[in-house]
Protein backbone atom coordinates (compact mmCIF):
# COMPACT_ATOMS: atom_id res chain seq x y z
CA UNK A 1 0.00 0.00 0.00
CA UNK A 2 1.41 3.24 -0.82
CA UNK A 3 0.52 7.18 0.17
CA UNK A 4 -1.89 7.10 3.60
CA UNK A 5 -0.43 4.32 5.87
CA UNK A 6 -2.75 1.43 7.30
CA UNK A 7 -3.49 3.16 10.54
CA UNK A 8 -4.00 6.34 8.63
CA UNK A 9 -6.93 5.18 6.42
CA UNK A 10 -8.62 3.04 9.48
CA UNK A 11 -8.72 6.16 11.54
CA UNK A 12 -9.74 9.48 10.82
CA UNK A 13 -7.94 11.63 13.74
CA UNK A 14 -4.65 10.27 12.24
CA UNK A 15 -5.31 11.35 8.47
CA UNK A 16 -3.20 13.85 6.67
CA UNK A 17 -4.29 17.24 7.52
CA UNK A 18 -3.88 19.98 4.95
CA UNK A 19 0.15 22.04 5.22
CA UNK A 20 1.45 24.42 3.77
CA UNK A 21 5.19 24.53 3.63
CA UNK A 22 6.36 28.18 3.12
CA UNK A 23 9.99 29.80 1.64
CA UNK A 24 10.16 33.72 1.52
CA UNK A 25 14.01 33.58 2.28
CA UNK A 26 16.32 33.73 -0.49
CA UNK A 27 18.61 30.90 -1.34
CA UNK A 28 17.93 27.47 -2.50
CA UNK A 29 16.12 24.76 -0.63
CA UNK A 30 15.42 21.22 -1.01
CA UNK A 31 11.31 20.34 -0.45
CA UNK A 32 10.37 16.80 0.41
CA UNK A 33 7.10 15.37 0.59
CA UNK A 34 5.75 14.64 3.31
CA UNK A 35 3.65 10.82 4.20
CA UNK A 36 0.20 11.15 3.72
CA UNK A 37 -0.04 13.70 1.88
CA UNK A 38 -1.82 12.59 -1.58
CA UNK A 39 -1.76 15.98 -3.99
CA UNK A 40 0.50 19.28 -3.82
CA UNK A 41 -0.32 22.77 -5.14
CA UNK A 42 3.07 24.27 -6.03
CA UNK A 43 3.07 28.63 -6.67
CA UNK A 44 6.18 30.15 -6.83
CA UNK A 45 6.45 34.20 -7.50
CA UNK A 46 9.31 35.94 -9.07
CA UNK A 47 10.85 38.69 -6.41
CA UNK A 48 9.76 42.19 -6.81
CA UNK A 49 11.67 45.68 -8.02
CA UNK A 50 12.97 48.19 -5.40
CA UNK A 51 11.61 51.50 -5.85
CA UNK A 52 13.39 54.17 -7.23
CA UNK A 53 15.34 57.15 -5.61
CA UNK A 54 14.03 61.19 -5.02
CA UNK A 55 15.52 63.84 -5.12
CA UNK A 56 15.99 67.24 -3.42
CA UNK A 57 16.49 69.57 -6.15
CA UNK A 58 14.77 72.45 -5.61
CA UNK A 59 10.85 71.22 -5.62
CA UNK A 60 11.47 67.32 -4.83
CA UNK A 61 10.63 64.86 -7.53
CA UNK A 62 9.76 60.99 -6.02
CA UNK A 63 11.11 57.88 -7.31
CA UNK A 64 9.46 55.44 -9.13
CA UNK A 65 7.64 52.01 -7.87
CA UNK A 66 8.97 48.85 -8.36
CA UNK A 67 6.77 46.30 -10.30
CA UNK A 68 5.56 42.98 -8.99
CA UNK A 69 7.45 39.80 -9.87
CA UNK A 70 5.98 37.59 -11.75
CA UNK A 71 3.72 33.97 -10.99
CA UNK A 72 3.81 30.08 -11.80
CA UNK A 73 1.50 27.75 -10.43
CA UNK A 74 1.36 23.32 -10.83
CA UNK A 75 -0.89 20.93 -9.04
CA UNK A 76 0.29 17.08 -9.12
CA UNK A 77 -0.90 13.79 -7.40
CA UNK A 78 1.86 12.67 -5.09
CA UNK A 79 0.20 9.84 -3.51
CA UNK A 80 3.32 6.74 -3.37
CA UNK A 81 6.08 9.40 -3.58
CA UNK A 82 6.21 10.48 0.10
CA UNK A 83 10.14 11.43 0.36
CA UNK A 84 10.59 12.62 -2.64
CA UNK A 85 12.05 15.95 -3.15
CA UNK A 86 12.08 19.09 -5.42
CA UNK A 87 14.95 21.88 -5.57
CA UNK A 88 13.41 25.66 -4.66
CA UNK A 89 15.17 28.86 -5.09
CA UNK A 90 13.89 32.04 -4.07
CA UNK A 91 14.98 34.46 -6.28
CA UNK A 92 17.03 37.80 -5.06
CA UNK A 93 15.90 41.02 -6.83
CA UNK A 94 16.64 40.23 -10.65
CA UNK A 95 17.11 37.08 -10.31
CA UNK A 96 14.05 34.20 -10.89
CA UNK A 97 12.41 32.13 -8.52
CA UNK A 98 12.63 28.71 -9.62
CA UNK A 99 11.01 25.01 -8.64
CA UNK A 100 12.64 21.66 -10.41
CA UNK A 101 12.03 18.25 -9.43
CA UNK A 102 14.70 16.86 -7.81
CA UNK A 103 14.05 12.56 -7.30
CA UNK A 104 10.02 13.47 -7.99
CA UNK A 105 9.55 11.19 -10.71
CA UNK A 106 7.51 14.18 -12.84
CA UNK A 107 9.47 16.82 -14.64
CA UNK A 108 8.71 19.80 -12.87
CA UNK A 109 10.61 23.24 -14.39
CA UNK A 110 8.51 26.24 -12.98
CA UNK A 111 10.23 29.77 -13.38
CA UNK A 112 9.04 32.89 -11.83
CA UNK A 113 10.90 36.45 -12.89
CA UNK A 114 11.34 39.34 -11.18
CA UNK A 115 9.96 42.56 -10.98
CA UNK A 116 11.66 45.85 -12.74
CA UNK A 117 12.87 48.73 -10.49
CA UNK A 118 11.65 51.96 -10.00
CA UNK A 119 13.49 54.48 -11.81
CA UNK A 120 15.45 57.00 -10.24
CA UNK A 121 13.96 60.97 -10.08
CA UNK A 122 15.73 63.34 -12.42
CA UNK A 123 15.32 67.03 -12.13
CA UNK A 124 11.88 68.29 -12.83
CA UNK A 125 10.57 64.58 -13.22
CA UNK A 126 9.69 61.94 -11.30
CA UNK A 127 11.20 58.29 -11.07
CA UNK A 128 9.97 55.67 -14.08
CA UNK A 129 7.34 53.11 -13.15
CA UNK A 130 9.10 49.58 -12.39
CA UNK A 131 8.24 47.08 -14.83
CA UNK A 132 6.36 43.89 -14.08
CA UNK A 133 7.49 40.63 -13.72
CA UNK A 134 7.43 38.88 -16.98
CA UNK A 135 5.00 35.51 -17.05
CA UNK A 136 6.12 32.86 -15.28
CA UNK A 137 6.76 29.62 -16.91
CA UNK A 138 6.53 25.99 -16.62
CA UNK A 139 3.12 25.73 -14.45
CA UNK A 140 0.41 23.37 -15.57
CA UNK A 141 -2.59 25.35 -13.82
CA UNK A 142 -1.14 29.28 -14.47
CA UNK A 143 1.31 31.32 -15.53
CA UNK A 144 0.81 35.01 -15.25
CA UNK A 145 2.98 38.52 -15.33
CA UNK A 146 3.59 40.37 -12.29
CA UNK A 147 1.94 44.12 -11.76
CA UNK A 148 3.80 47.46 -13.19
CA UNK A 149 4.63 50.06 -10.46
CA UNK A 150 3.78 53.51 -10.81
CA UNK A 151 5.92 56.68 -11.52
CA UNK A 152 7.08 59.29 -9.16
CA UNK A 153 5.42 62.90 -9.28
CA UNK A 154 6.67 66.09 -7.58
CA UNK A 155 3.49 65.14 -5.05
CA UNK A 156 4.22 61.97 -4.38
CA UNK A 157 6.04 58.72 -4.58
CA UNK A 158 5.61 55.99 -7.19
CA UNK A 159 3.57 53.00 -5.45
CA UNK A 160 4.80 49.07 -5.92
CA UNK A 161 2.98 46.89 -8.26
CA UNK A 162 0.86 44.84 -6.17
CA UNK A 163 1.67 41.16 -5.49
CA UNK A 164 -0.01 38.50 -7.98
CA UNK A 165 -3.05 36.95 -5.89
CA UNK A 166 -2.30 32.99 -5.77
CA UNK A 167 -4.30 30.34 -3.79
CA UNK A 168 -2.85 29.51 -1.28
CA UNK A 169 -0.54 33.18 -0.55
CA UNK A 170 -0.42 36.40 -2.85
CA UNK A 171 3.09 37.22 -3.70
CA UNK A 172 5.27 40.28 -2.53
CA UNK A 173 4.50 43.59 -4.18
CA UNK A 174 7.08 46.02 -5.55
CA UNK A 175 8.39 48.70 -3.21
CA UNK A 176 7.58 52.10 -3.27
CA UNK A 177 9.47 54.71 -4.80
CA UNK A 178 11.17 56.93 -2.16
CA UNK A 179 11.35 60.47 -1.90
CA UNK A 180 15.14 61.21 -1.04
CA UNK A 181 18.75 59.90 -2.30
CA UNK A 182 17.93 56.74 -1.56
CA UNK A 183 16.07 53.85 -3.25
CA UNK A 184 14.12 51.56 -1.52
CA UNK A 185 15.98 48.12 -1.94
CA UNK A 186 14.02 44.97 -3.06
CA UNK A 187 13.64 41.31 -0.86
CA UNK A 188 13.12 38.11 -2.29
CA UNK A 189 10.40 36.41 -4.25
CA UNK A 190 8.00 33.79 -2.15
CA UNK A 191 7.10 29.84 -2.78
CA UNK A 192 4.29 27.59 -1.05
CA UNK A 193 4.41 24.06 -1.09
CA UNK A 194 0.45 23.24 -0.05
CA UNK A 195 -0.57 19.57 0.25
CA UNK A 196 -3.61 18.21 0.98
Amino acid sequence: MSGASFMELMDPLNAFSPTNHVYSSAGTFTETIPIGATTLDIETWGPPGAGGSGNTFGIGTQGGGGGSGGYSHSSYTVTGHSGQTFTVTVGTPAFNSTVVNGTFTTAVNMSAPAGGNGGNSTVGGGGAAGAAGAVGTGGNVANSAGNAGNKGSPASNGMGGPGVVGVHATGPHGLRGNFNNSTNPAGPGYAVFHYV
